[in-house]
């Protein structure tokens, strides 16, 4: 089965955001299209993908792109 690296949750019940997870060897992005497939079929708006060094942030609510350094 499917199973997302960490949800974040806003109280309990609300989840947030899914992050995927991937070692530095990794692109940055490497995890990102797994998330969005998540993120999809659990309806949440944020997506991180980190290797480690960097992460990228998908907002699903505007369709964007961030990358930031750590």
């Amino acid at each position: 089965g499917k199973k997302a690296d960490y949800i974040l949750y806003y109280n309990n019940n609300l989840p947030i955001a899914i992050i995927e997870a991937k070692d530095n060897k990794h692109a940055i992005w490497a995890g990102m299209q797994q998330g969005l497939d998540y993120a999809e079929i659990l309806d949440i708006p944020f997506v991180y993908s980190s290797n480690g060094d960097w992460f990228i942030e998908h907002d699903r609510t505007k369709s964007t792109w961030t990358i930031e350094t750590d």
